[in-house]
């Protein structure tokens, strides 16, 4: 089995530029937004609540007009959460009452934080 390494991201108090999700310098270690790590520990707990131990991620690229998006379905031992994570100019959660339905929907600033946002979520039991 192929397995994809990267540094994790420690919480970073500055204000990220552009309001990204993650700080990702081209030299250094990556950061997390320390606004954002709320919504990343809230996404982690409903995973874990609805799914108990990940066992795989599927990702599908998708385009649609002129957003891009990857449609991610989460699998667990007995169910599947499906989540929408849309390229989007601005950074957007599910509130409390939008984990309860059967998609979830997120949007990032970019394609690194889109891609850091795929990493992080297959690495079950991160911290950040």
């Amino acid at each position: 089995m192929m397995c994809l390494k990267y540094p994790k991201p420690e919480v970073m108090t500055e204000v990220m530029p552009g309001g990204s999700v993650f700080f990702l310098p081209p030299q250094g270690k990556p950061g997390v937004a320390d606004l954002a790590q709320p919504h990343l520990q809230r996404l982690r707990s409903q995973l874990e609540r609805r799914l108990g131990t990940l066992h795989r991620v599927v990702c599908q690229p998708q385009r649609v007009g002129q957003s891009s998006s990857v449609a991610v379905t989460a699998e667990g031992a007995c169910c599947e959460v499906h989540l929408l994570l849309t390229v989007g100019g601005h950074e957007s959660w599910p509130s409390e009452e939008e984990y309860r339905h059967p998609r979830w929907y997120i949007q990032v600033v970019d394609a690194a934080d889109l891609f850091y946002l795929l990493l992080w979520l297959c690495d079950d039991g991160q911290e950040a």
